[in-house]
Parts: structure tokens; C-alpha cells; sequence
């Protein structure tokens, strides 16, 4: 089975596209970093019409700032 674009309960993710986009600022007493990530939408292969997770999984993007 061609597994792209797919999630399974057993084995994880194989959407088609994945990113992940960061840069980091410095200075002599702090940093700051930003991060973007995104996971494309994929069909769920075990989800059936009663599952609360559906059949399909829309893509998310996920934005995280840390600093010190």
C-alpha cells in the first residue's frame, strides 16, 4: 500500500508534506527563537464513520517561541 498522504494508528504519519522553518536571535544577555512547523492533511486508514476522529485529519501548522 502506497502510504503517502496516510496515518495510521500503528505506524505513524506519511503525509505528504512536512516543514519546519526557525531562526534564532542572540545577545549578550538573552535569545529568542522562532519556530514554524506544518504537517499537510492526510487521510486517517483506520478512522471509520462512528470513529471520533473522523476519516481525515486537516493540516495543521504549529508556530513556537521560546526565549531566555
Amino acid at each position: 500500500m502506497d502510504k503517502v498522504s496516510f496515518i495510521t494508528e500503528d505506524q505513524w504519519r506519511y503525509t505528504k508534506w512536512r516543514s519546519k522553518f526557525s531562526f534564532s536571535l542572540k545577545c549578550k544577555k538573552w535569545s529568542a527563537t522562532y519556530s514554524l512547523r506544518y504537517i499537510s492533511a492526510a487521510d486517517y486508514v483506520n478512522g471509520g464513520n462512528l470513529d471520533p476522529l473522523g476519516k481525515f485529519f486537516d493540516a495543521l501548522t504549529y508556530s513556537d517561541i521560546a526565549g531566555s
